[in-house]
Parts: C-alpha cells; structure tokens; sequence
C-alpha cells in the first residue's frame, strides 16, 4: 500500500476548525477535579453532514468512524473520500462497519484495501467471514448460528484525535442528512469536546480490538482480489 502523505507539516495540513477549537478550550477550563465538556445537539441533518465533514478535515492525527450502515450513495462517497484525503495527507483513519449493512463489493473492498497505508478498515461480525451474503446465506446464518449472527454493532459515533467527537442516531446514510428527497427523515447528534471523549474512544477501541471486527483484506471474498 502507497504510504506518501500530501503534507508535510506537523498538523497534517488540518482545516482551522472552531469545532475542534472547542476540545482545547475544554482541555484548558477542565481539572483533574472539575472536567469542563462543551456538548451541543444537532438537529438539522444538513448541519450534522457538514459537522462530520468539518471535523474531518480539522483532524490532525487520526479518526476513527463507527457505524451501523455506510451506504454506497451520495453521503457514503462523499465521506469516504473525505476519509481517503485526511488518509493522503498524514491522518490514520479507522472506519469500522457492521457488516450487515456495511458496503458489501468484494471488488470494492479490494480497492480500499490497498489505497492507502494511513487507511484501515474493518467490518464487525461477518456472516461466514465474507463481505457480501447472499440471501441463502443469511437463512443459513439465521439457521444455524443465530445467536451469534444477531450480535450487531449499532454504535454510530466519529472520534477526531480522541478529543472532540459526535455520536447519536445518525448512519452514513443520505435518509440521515436530508439528502433523500423521497423521505422526511428525523434523528438528531450531539458534538462532544472535552474529557467525556475518552469513553467514547474507550468505546471504539474495544470494538476495533474485538475478535469479531474483521480487516477487510482478511474476508474470504476479498482477500483473493
């Protein structure tokens, strides 16, 4: 995998962010006694789209996205490639997707497997260890080994250098974002900075460490490409 970075300053090219200001103002008003965390709700879909895009373009050191669904249409390109650029120009990125509802070509998966060294990606719990499951396949996975196929992931939350984060209702998904003409769709997020971002990140990492999130190089469909 290409390891060239775009940038070659300390702070990875970041966007001036006063979203990501928030996490340093946090930092400097918090004591080992009294933590400070700013939190604000995001209703607006189109706002919480632009929030994520923002923080990710202000990361300066890695970002690690959890999700439910990534779907393959507008929001999902756009932020994949949002991911792809803070990759090139020094950001490690860890994107970890259910695989019930995570991009599901093979051939894709192949692709983003090898784009980038600074690019990670894992799926969590896949059916018979492949990406894609056809509809046989999830009977046979019903049939055989409910319990264990049942056991999803449905944490929807994005970490930026384990400092200011978002989590809430929200996938990666256009019905999310106001992006789906065809559906009024209602959920909300909220932006976290300060010390409470540990568990968040605490959350993350022991998913990304479990035996059940799968690199995706790894999976028998992908693996061959």
């Amino acid at each position: 995998r290409p390891t060239t970075v775009d940038c070659a300053r300390t702070d990875a090219c970041a966007l001036e962010s006063p979203l990501y200001d928030l996490a340093a103002r946090a930092e400097r008003e918090s004591t080992p006694t009294t933590p400070v965390n700013y939190i604000d709700i995001v209703e607006s879909g189109q706002d919480s789209l632009l929030a994520r895009i923002n923080l990710i373009r202000a990361a300066r050191r890695r970002i690690d996205l959890q999700t439910f669904i990534f779907s393959q249409d507008d929001t999902g390109y756009l932020v994949l490639d949002e991911l792809l650029a803070a990759a090139r120009r020094g950001v490690q990125v860890h994107l970890l997707v259910d695989q019930l509802f995570a991009p599901s070509d093979p051939a894709l998966l192949a692709t983003l497997a090898r784009v980038h060294g600074n690019f990670h990606m894992r799926l969590y719990n896949p059916t018979f260890g492949r990406a894609h499951t056809s509809p046989a396949g999830y009977v046979a996975a019903i049939g055989c080994c409910f319990r264990r196929f049942n056991q999803r992931m449905h944490i929807k939350q994005m970490v930026i250098d384990g400092r200011i984060g978002i989590t809430g209702g929200r996938n990666i998904d256009d019905r999310y974002y106001d992006w789906n003409p065809d559906l009024a769709y209602r959920d909300r997020d909220a932006i976290v900075a300060g010390p409470a971002v540990a568990d968040m990140q605490h959350a993350f990492d022991a998913f990304w460490n479990a035996p059940r999130s799968v690199p995706i190089a790894r999976l028998k469909d992908v693996a061959p490409l």
